[in-house]
């Protein structure tokens, strides 16, 4: 099992995050661009998320794409019974969860149904290289899931979107704002379709 990793966590509905309307209206986010200003977010008491993947690559390069970008404090775990385990302790809870589906032993969609069957009500993020329509990838949608992406750049800044949808400026302004692009630097999708490829999917374009 993974052991922590950086990371501080409040307990969120399961259906909504903060801001999550403004989430969904804002401009297409580039995880490279977005503005360097972890300094402009304040997180709330007692924040903190889980990022749980099996393959050591995704679980150094993901981070620096989207916890570290925002200086989201994190842990990390390495399959799904160490995850599950890690949820049942945190206290407060996790606010956000992002889970792989495709690790041995546990792998995602069990690892979410047992957070939800023992109470966990935060915010999970499915990230997977399933491709749309697979079984393995309905059955990780349907596992207790709050959204389900893609490995690829626009999965990448879905969850940044996400993340700022719980952080307030300075003064609890509500998001801070990020240059708008129309797409994902070229680091990030050479991140990211190796990060596919380990998993034997190529991302979506």
């Amino acid at each position: 099992g993974g052991g922590p990793g950086r990371g501080s966590g409040g307990r969120q509905t399961w259906t909504q995050p903060p801001s999550a309307r403004a989430r969904l209206r804002g401009p297409e986010l580039s995880a490279s661009k977005a503005r360097r200003g972890g300094d402009d977010l304040t997180w709330p008491p007692g924040f903190r998320c889980l990022h749980v993947d099996d393959d050591a690559f995704v679980r150094m390069t993901l981070p620096l794409q989207t916890f570290e970008l925002l200086r989201a404090p994190f842990d990390q775990a390495e399959d799904g019974e160490t995850a599950v385990d890690m949820v049942e302790r945190q206290d407060p809870p996790y606010a956000v969860v992002v889970m792989d589906n495709q690790m041995p032993g546990v792998n995602g969609t069990e690892a979410v149904e047992r957070m939800r069957a023992g109470g966990y009500t935060g915010y999970v993020i499915g990230i997977t290289g399933d491709p749309s329509g697979s079984g393995d990838r309905a059955a990780f949608e349907r596992s207790g899931t709050n959204i389900c992406v893609d490995k690829d750049s626009v999965g990448i800044r879905r969850i940044v979107e996400v993340l700022r949808g719980f952080a307030v400026a300075e003064g609890g302004g509500g998001p801070v704002a990020v240059e708008s692009v129309e797409s994902a630097s070229d680091a990030d999708a050479q991140h990211l379709n190796r990060a596919s490829a380990v998993h034997g999917t190529a991302p979506a374009v």
